[in-house]
């Protein structure tokens, strides 16, 4: 096919795990008037790179695969950047500031670590033993698109939090 693919997995992110499941994550910001999602490879047999698992009885000239997919996420960006705060079953509080700007609070446990991670899986930020209720993340400087912020509570509870920016 003669797509364009908005996401690909990134070269240093082996999939070939048989018994696991491999995280793939990305983000695309649609111009608007799109349909469809289409998932698959979209790249010529020529320039795919091909590692054998050892299953099956296939011989080495014709390769097949198959992929599970699970848990996509298709938001419209309208909808979250509209809200102007969320609220975690009454631990924690999300505000955005402005564009770049982000609140969390929590209620009832200080925040010990977080960690933000951005569309391709990397992480961009990380602050420890901060032990405080109230964190401002800033995003200026970074591209558009969804974030991924993990805390990590004092009783030792880890929340998981998404954030666009616009």
């Amino acid at each position: 096919m003669s797509f364009q693919p908005q996401f690909e997995n990134p070269s240093f992110n082996d999939i070939s795990d048989r018994i696991g499941w491999t995280h793939l994550t990305g983000t695309f910001i649609a111009d608007g008037g799109e349909k469809y999602l289409i998932l698959g490879n979209f790249r010529d047999s020529l320039t795919v790179t091909v590692t054998l698992t050892g299953w099956g009885t296939i011989p080495q000239y014709v390769i097949s695969s198959y992929l599970y997919i699970d848990d996509i996420l298709v938001t419209p960006t309208d909808s979250l950047t509209s809200l102007g705060e969320l609220n975690f079953n009454k631990e924690f509080s999300l505000s955005t500031l402005n564009e770049n700007e982000f609140e969390i609070e929590s209620v009832n446990f200080p925040i010990n670590n977080y960690v933000i991670i951005n569309g391709l899986g990397q992480i961009i930020e990380e602050r420890l033993n901060i032990e405080s209720y109230s964190l401002q993340l800033n995003l200026k400087g970074y591209s558009k698109g969804i974030y991924f912020v993990r805390l990590r509570i004092r009783n030792d509870k880890i929340y998981n939090l998404k954030i666009l920016k616009p």
